[in-house]
Order: structure tokens, then sequence, then C-alpha cells
């Protein structure tokens, strides 16, 4: 991932003076406007005229800043910022932030200039209702097409359902970066079986079939290593007294 670990910028707009330990100053050619971005900055992005995407490390702590910074009129104005520990592009404007991370996996577009979690919202009818809600854990694989390529082809999603028992099983579904789709067929580990998707029989559908499966399965071994059978005292009693009679 080459994006935003250097100053990329139109030279003929922008002079750019300085370094990650001092800043970096700014200056508009044509306005000759000054401005100071400040920070330990890693990289800078234009990405519009006068607008540009500033990733820093954070002082004193272990996690780290995406902002958008419009540069007018002499000012400074910041019109987002996300902090993060980890950061991938899913695509040329979509980045994702904290993708294996719990209740995270946020979207940012950066010609819309706003949020989405979409990534959080695949296994319910229900858009109000997280997926962590149904899941213990969820890993994301970028699969890319050649090791050059900026932007990842495919998208491996591990879905690992609820589990009392700690189980390794999942749910195996590869999506479409740009249009964040799943594709047909999902292989469940539960079930050793590929699961082809269909308007009726969708992800979600799917995954709540996982979670039912599963939850018997968790009863079932419950009731054999955990519960205990013993029987009361008098129940051991009363049958001392059959057997007398």
């Amino acid at each position: 991932m080459k994006r935003l670990y250097g100053i990329s910028c139109n030279e003929e707009q922008w002079c750019v003076k300085g370094n990650r330990d001092n800043g970096y100053k700014l200056v508009n050619r044509t306005t000759l406007d000054s401005y100071s971005i400040s920070g330990n900055v890693i990289g800078i992005e234009q990405i519009l005229d006068d607008t540009f995407l500033v990733y820093r490390q954070r002082f004193m702590r272990d996690d780290w800043q995406i902002s958008r910074e419009k540069l007018s009129d002499g000012k400074v104005i910041r019109e987002y910022h996300h902090e993060f520990q980890y950061f991938n592009f899913l695509t040329e404007d979509v980045i994702i932030f904290d993708k294996d991370k719990a209740l995270a996996g946020i979207l940012y577009s950066i010609s819309q200039n706003c949020e989405m979690d979409t990534m959080n919202h695949m296994l319910h009818d229900d858009s109000r209702i997280h997926d962590a809600s149904c899941l213990s854990k969820r890993y994301i694989t970028f699969l890319y097409d050649t090791e050059d390529s900026d932007y990842p082809s495919l998208l491996l999603v591990d879905y690992k359902p609820i589990s009392t028992h700690r189980s390794e099983e999942y749910l195996q579904v590869f999506f479409d970066p740009n249009s964040l789709q799943p594709l047909s067929p999902v292989y469940s580990t539960l079930r050793n079986q590929y699961l082809t998707l269909t308007e009726s029989y969708t992800l979600k559908e799917i995954m709540k079939e996982e979670n039912h499966y599963l939850s018997i399965i968790d009863d079932f071994l419950y009731n054999l290593y955990q519960k205990d059978n013993r029987k009361s005292t008098e129940e051991l009693l009363s049958m001392l007294e059959t057997k007398k009679d």
C-alpha cells in the first residue's frame, strides 16, 4: 500500500516544504497563502484543488489518525478525521478502518466525505442491528491480482458464529470490493458444504441457520460434558427403598 506514505500533490498548484519531525508548510503558488500541517505527519495526499488527506501518528498513543483538511483563505479547515489502529484502501475512493476489530470496520468515502457502516450490517434484515450480535469474530482478508495491485480484487470474510464451546467453525464468504455484495457459493465449515446464494436463500438466512445448528450442538455438548447429571440424595434413597420392597 503506497498511498498516504509520502507527499502527493499537484506541484504546479502547491509548494510543499518540511519533514515528518517538524511538520509541513504548503504554499499556494497562485495566492501565495501559506498553511502549516503540524503533528507527526506520515503522508499527505491532495484530493481536490484545495483539499488534502493527512495521515498522522498520534503523540504518546498507539493509534493513528487520518484527517481531511481544506486549505482556504489562509485557514486550515478540518472537514473530517478518524482515529484508528489499522487502515486499508478498499478501492480508489474508499478506506476501511480497523477491518478485524470488533464493532469496527468503518468505511470512509473520499468523494462523498462520509462514513459508511455497510460491512457491519450484512447478516440481519434490520439495518439497525450490528453483525456482532450474531458473531464471536470476523476476519477480512484482501486478495490482490498481483503483488503490485493497489486495491484488492476480492475480499474474503470469515464469519465465526457464537459458540459456548469455543468451536472453530466459520462461514467463509467472498465479497466484491466495489459493490460489497457477497458472491456465491459460500462455504460452511460446520456443514462441510458449499451453499448457493439465491434471492430467497440469502447470506442472512444462511447465518441464521449456522447459529441455530451451532446452538443445538452447544446444548448437546453441555448436557454431555458440563451438566451435573447426578441424582439427588432423595432420588437415590427412593431407589434403595424400591429395591428393599
